[in-house]
């Protein structure tokens, strides 16, 4: 299990989000049935503390110019792999958590703005898509958990939800 989020919301919400690794490590330990829950490495990753992007909208845009993802790869590896309870950089641990990713989804609370007005869809649901890709071989599935209607809330693909 891998869980990543924003610098907003590590700021905003750093208490829940050591609560969710508490509770991922707990399950790590469960053997009522089969676990693929790492309890050795962490599993929720966010950008440096005091910093609030992943730096790929700065290589988007140049992107006609590539020959493969790598740049943005790197990028977010680099700037997505930091965790709950220091500053030092875990890349490997995000590496290693990333190439066993089959699914990616990416919550929506808002419709103020769409996940094409702004960059954080593509940088950390693109982001982390192509990371899995680069590191696993396969293409993740990609979702969107719609909850702009919370008593209507449901996930679905993200190619559907853009159309």
């Amino acid at each position: 299990m891998l869980l990543t989020t924003s610098g907003a919301y590590r700021d905003q919400f750093g208490g829940v989000i050591v609560l969710l690794e508490d509770a991922r490590r707990q399950a790590a330990t469960l053997s009522d049935t089969e676990n693929y829950i790492n309890a050795q490495r962490p599993g929720v990753f966010f950008p440096k503390p005091g910093t609030y992007g992943i730096r790929i909208n700065r290589i988007t845009g140049a992107s006609w110019l590539w020959e493969d993802r790598t740049p943005m790869v790197q990028a977010y590896l680099d700037n997505m792999a930091y965790t709950t309870g220091g500053t030092e950089n875990v890349r490997q641990a995000l590496e290693q958590a990333a190439a066993s990713v089959e699914s990616v989804v990416q919550s929506r609370s808002s419709s103020v703005y769409g996940v094409t007005d702004i960059d954080e869809s593509f940088q950390y649901l693109g982001g982390l898509s192509a990371a899995v890709q680069s590191l696993s071989g396969s293409t993740p599935a990609e979702y969107i958990a719609d909850l702009r209607q919370p008593n209507r809330a449901k996930t679905v693909k993200l190619q559907n939800f853009l159309n």
